[in-house]
C-alpha cells in the first residue's frame, strides 16, 4: 500500500511557506509519478466549492516520488491578516492527475497558520 508523507504543515503568516512530500511504499520505495500534475488547495471547510487559495508548485523529483507546495511571505500573510486572529486551520487534499488524466485524491490534511508577532 502506497502513502503520502507530508512535512511543514505549521506555517507562521507573512513568511516562506514550503509544503514538501513524498509518496512512497510501505517500506520507504519512493513510486514514480514522472509525468503527474500534482495540485494542493486550501478550503476553510470541507464542504466548500471553491478554494480560499491555490497553493503554487507540484512534482519536483518524479522518479524520486517528491514534491513542493509553497506560498511567499505576501500571499501567507493573506491567509491570516494581521488583526484577525492568532491561528487559523485550512483542510487541503493533494491531488494527482495522471497522463491518461486519471485523477486520484491522495491524501488530506490540515495546515495550521499562527500569527507572526514579529513587525
Amino acid at each position: 500500500m502506497a502513502c503520502v508523507t507530508f512535512v511543514n504543515l505549521c506555517h507562521t503568516a507573512g513568511t516562506n511557506v514550503y509544503i514538501d512530500f513524498s509518496y512512497t511504499e510501505d517500506d520507504g520505495t519512493p513510486i514514480d509519478i514522472t509525468g503527474v500534475d500534482a495540485q494542493m488547495q486550501y478550503l476553510l471547510d470541507a464542504d466548500d466549492v471553491s478554494s480560499v487559495k491555490d497553493l503554487n508548485g507540484g512534482v519536483t523529483s518524479g522518479v524520486d516520488g517528491l514534491g513542493r507546495f509553497y506560498l511567499s511571505p505576501t500571499e501567507s500573510q493573506a491567509l491570516l491578516p494581521i488583526g484577525d486572529g492568532d491561528k487559523i486551520v485550512f483542510k487541503s487534499t493533494l491531488m494527482f492527475t495522471y497522463v491518461d488524466l486519471t485523477v486520484e485524491a491522495m491524501a488530506g490534511v490540515d495546515s495550521t497558520y499562527h500569527q507572526n508577532y514579529i513587525r
